[in-house]
């Protein structure tokens, strides 16, 4: 949010309307119309339309892991990461930005988690290995952490508000924690430490004549 937002509701121009029992009706030559009759006057109008965010980059394309299962069927409960880097049962497959990262601002994040990959890649290399794979004990402890730090904020509110951070906004999406509340030094910690610690948490192989890929892809 940007700043003086709140600010904003209490200014004496400004009035809040609750659409979501009197829905928009309308559009006029002078404004907007709503459900009930009422016409509000105004200059310009901003379609604020929604957004599948976190997961929707990644649901929307054909991302298959082992099985040929997709993203979007692995995540058909919400969405579940090792932090917010990888998924079990997708081999090789690295995200930036992608569910479960901080609730931070994202330019701070794409460094760390890029050069993160790059380790990963590169210890994959001097050891032989052309696969790289979280458990699935390692993203469900995440999970729980992501879910834990969640549960200890006001946010688990959206739920009744509808708010992206669960995936309200959607309908019909799964409902899932989206994002890390347990602070961005925190995960930092825990991303270098996966890393020094030489991957503890993941399954490496190796497949003849196959090199280590690369899907990228962000909120």
């Amino acid at each position: 949010m940007g700043h003086f937002y709140y600010e904003t509701f209490n200014r004496d121009n400004v009035e809040l309307v609750d659409v979501s029992g009197n829905a928009v009706d309308d559009i006029t030559p002078t404004g907007v119309r709503l459900a009930d009759g009422t016409e509000y006057e105004a200059d310009v109008i901003v379609f604020a339309m929604g957004f599948d965010a976190m997961t929707g980059s990644l649901t929307s394309v054909d991302v298959r892991g082992r099985g040929g299962v997709t993203i979007a069927e692995k995540w058909r409960g919400g969405p579940r990461t090792h932090l917010a880097l990888t998924v079990d049962e997708f081999p090789n497959f690295f995200m930036i930005a992608g569910p479960q990262i901080p609730f931070a601002n994202a330019p701070v994040m794409i460094e760390p988690a890029a050069g993160w990959i790059g380790e990963a890649i590169s210890y994959m290399r001097e050891h032989g290995h052309t696969r790289i794979e979280p458990t699935a004990q390692a993203v469900a402890a995440y999970n729980e952490q992501c879910e834990t730090f969640f549960n200890a904020t006001v946010f688990p509110a959206g739920e009744k508000i509808r708010s992206w951070f669960v995936g309200a906004n959607i309908p019909g999406k799964p409902h899932g924690v989206a994002l890390y509340f347990g602070g961005y030094p925190n995960y930092i910690q825990e991303v270098r430490r996966e890393a020094e610690g030489g991957f503890t948490h993941y399954r490496f192989s190796a497949v003849r004549d196959a090199r280590p890929s690369v899907g990228v892809a962000g909120s």
